[in-house]
């Protein structure tokens, strides 16, 4: 949840740097974090696993998502 508060209120001006930038950035991010080791019965069978978001940047960033893109996430 902290990330994604984080990423709200500063993410759109570090998207605007360069794609390595970003990358590093979001790694350092990640870094201070605990991991996520520990995972409930419940997210094992549904296989719910959080996409780790250095990650989950460089697949939208060579996905070439636009706005008018319709993603299913």
């Amino acid at each position: 949840m902290a990330q994604i508060l984080y990423l709200r209120q500063k993410g759109y001006k570090l998207l605007l740097e360069s794609p390595l930038t970003v990358l590093l950035e979001l790694e350092k991010l990640v870094a201070l974090c605990p991991t996520q080791t520990r995972r409930s019965e419940e997210s094992v069978q549904l296989q719910q696993f959080s996409t780790p978001l250095p990650l989950a940047y460089l697949v939208a960033k060579a996905g070439f998502i636009k706005a008018d893109d319709l993603v299913v996430a």
